[in-house]
């Protein structure tokens, strides 16, 4: 498991190898740790809005010593466009827009968001913990019903969850 300060300097890291512009979204395990919701955890999962912006990512994570690991079970479900480990077993989950299949990363959602700190090119911003709570509930993992337990006890105001979920409903419907 790895907490706040390792996430941190893994930024930081990546904010020097990066060769343009790029904002990261939290929006899992790494979003409740910077929220003292959590002591640690096994990987970061993390929104970007373009594939040009997964691809900056990349680069800078294999420069970094990252690379791809053979994936199973739940994390080949959450259907991640790239994931990425490190020698320590720290693993990125990167996600492009769409979440596990079909849940987006609504303008809402980036609009709730609240900026965790910014460097010279990378920004990362944790989604809201009604958005982690949404994002939480379309996974298989087992962990991840714990950790919407723990939001759940934080208070959640559910109007934004239901008009989230009523806005990705009719997205989802209008895509297919």
């Amino acid at each position: 498991m790895f907490d706040r300060e390792y996430l941190k300097k893994e930024m930081e890291k990546l904010d020097g190898l990066v060769t343009g512009r790029i904002d990261l979204y939290l929006i899992g395990g790494g979003s409740m740790s910077f929220q003292n919701l959590k002591d640690a955890t096994k990987d970061i999962d993390v929104v970007v809005r373009s594939g040009n912006d997964m691809t900056l990512l990349k680069v800078a994570l294999k420069r970094m010593g990252y690379s791809i690991p053979a994936i199973r079970g739940p994390y080949k479900e959450m259907q991640a466009s790239l994931i990425m480990e490190n020698q320590d077993g720290f693993r990125w989950d990167i996600f492009v827009n769409v979440i596990c299949g079909g849940l987006k990363l609504s303008d809402a959602m980036v609009n709730r968001a609240v900026a965790l700190f910014s460097m010279d090119r990378v920004s990362v911003n944790m989604i809201s913990l009604e958005d982690i709570f949404i994002f939480k509930s379309v996974t298989s993992r087992e962990r991840d019903r714990e950790d919407m337990y723990l939001l759940f006890l934080q208070g959640l105001d559910f109007n934004v969850i239901r008009d989230e979920m009523f806005w990705q409903n009719e997205e989802n419907t209008n895509a297919a």
